[in-house]
């Protein structure tokens, strides 16, 4: 398994891959591992290949799998995100990524109850910055998970037409569009405490990590949350 692949091999690899990839639209547990097996295809052995049937065969048994978009109310509707990151995972040693974003009912879900949910955006890529530690690697997962739910903030203020007044001059852009944003309520989700404390304790310009390139984005992500 350790063998290098042919050149044949390797170019049948990035074609299942490709095809895969294709497959993301639809297939959000496929997304992490076909990101992380396309970082490995210039240096792929026969054990990629071993791994990329078990995707494809592991794909095809669950052929059936849906996404089901279901009825929310849109006057009482909450915007989540999920996010992890897998530290060190690719080949060259970098992180992997990943989050999805559903909607729920808000107050439903407020109160702790069970919630039916769609989905409305997900995603699982490299992470751009090598970093030392499994806590920097969530920081990054987070930041990238919360532009994301931004993005579709935005668009679901924009599509329901709420209020949008023309921009003030002197209003600075970014405060402009986060006005917009906070019009739709929204919640994200992270399972790294140490996280979760250095962006809720405010005291702190490094939030409290070791790491201070880390600390200066979890300072960043006060800012938006």
């Amino acid at each position: 398994q350790k063998q290098d692949v042919t050149e044949e091999e390797r170019t049948e690899l990035r074609g299942r891959l490709g095809e895969l990839q294709w497959l993301q639209n639809t297939r959000p547990d496929v997304c992490a591992s076909c990101s992380i097996m396309q970082g490995g295809v210039n240096k792929a052995q026969v054990k990629e290949l071993i791994q990329v049937n078990n995707l494809i065969r592991g794909s095809n048994q669950d052929a059936d799998m849906e996404i089901v978009f279901r009825k929310i109310d849109l006057n009482d509707m909450l915007v989540v995100s999920f996010c992890d990151a897998a530290w060190g995972v690719r080949e060259d040693g970098s992180s992997q990524g990943g989050y999805i974003t559903l909607a729920v009912n808000k107050t439903k879900a407020e109160a702790g109850q069970r919630v039916p949910f769609t989905i409305l955006d997900y995603g699982s890529k490299k992470l751009k910055r090598f970093v030392k530690s499994s806590l920097a690697a969530e920081v990054q997962a987070f930041a990238e998970a919360l532009d994301q739910q931004m993005v579709v903030r935005h668009m679901i203020s924009s599509l329901l037409g709420k209020h949008q007044q023309v921009r003030k001059q002197g209003l600075e852009l970014t405060d402009y569009v986060d006005d917009i944003i906070k019009q739709v309520p929204a919640s994200i989700v992270t399972d790294a405490k140490s996280l979760h404390d250095g962006v809720e304790k405010r005291e702190s310009f490094s939030a409290g990590l070791q790491d201070r390139r880390s600390g200066i984005e979890v300072v960043a992500i006060r800012q938006q949350v």
